[in-house]
């Protein structure tokens, strides 16, 4: 019951979690005295290990748009806390004034976010029965997140996954696992039965994991 659960854990000091938060700080504090301008204020650091709540993804992030001129250290107030807080902000402004059409791009990510292995590009292409000058120009809209490397599409970080697939932290940018499977599922059953495709090891491991 809930009261022997927190006898058990009373037992255990939480001062060892106290000194890792602690230390996480400092590790963040060096982070960002190492890949901000020299003459960022010590002010504007803690703002911003205040904002990271702990993570290293937003911190390398937050440091990467700003060095690209994204994001600007005079406007703090606006920064966005925590790196579900990053992930909606930085999709706001990709996706903001029709610059790019979310729905366009959405059936890519829909497939990079249940697959559990990065697509090649021939994949992307056939899934989605693009040609290669689409799916690059898909892919360069989004490679912040999806970054693409040896002809592979990659993702980001597990959190932005664990992001898109929940409809209450990611609102407009909601990925449905199940109706993302349904079309999977479909494009697996279309190629394994028909053999079209020669990458079985693809197949294979997303087959099982669908049914």
């Amino acid at each position: 019951n809930a009261n022997e659960i927190r006898r058990i854990f009373n037992q255990f000091p939480n001062s060892n979690i106290q000194i890792s938060q602690e230390n996480n700080k400092e590790d963040l504090k060096e982070y960002y005295i190492t890949h901000l301008p020299e003459n960022t204020s010590e002010e504007i650091i803690e703002k911003l290990i205040e904002k990271s709540e702990n993570s290293f993804l937003y911190a390398s992030e937050v440091c990467k748009e700003i060095k690209f001129g994204r994001l600007s250290l005079s406007n703090l107030d606006s920064l966005p806390a925590g790196i579900y807080g990053f992930f909606i902000d930085s999709f706001d402004r990709l996706f903001a004034n029709n610059k790019n059409n979310y729905e366009e791009i959405k059936p890519l990510i829909e497939l990079l976010t249940i697959s559990s292995e990065p697509i090649t590009l021939e994949i992307a292409m056939d899934y989605l029965k693009c040609d290669e000058y689409v799916i690059r120009d898909m892919i360069s809209k989004i490679m912040s997140f999806f970054p693409f490397k040896n002809n592979q599409i990659q993702t980001l970080h597990k959190s932005l996954i664990d992001w898109l697939l929940s409809s209450e932290l990611s609102n407009k940018y909601y990925i449905s696992k199940v109706e993302a499977n349904k079309k999977l599922l479909l494009y697996i059953e279309s190629i394994y039965t028909t053999g079209i495709y020669s990458d079985n090891n693809f197949v294979i491991k997303r087959f099982g994991q669908t049914l």
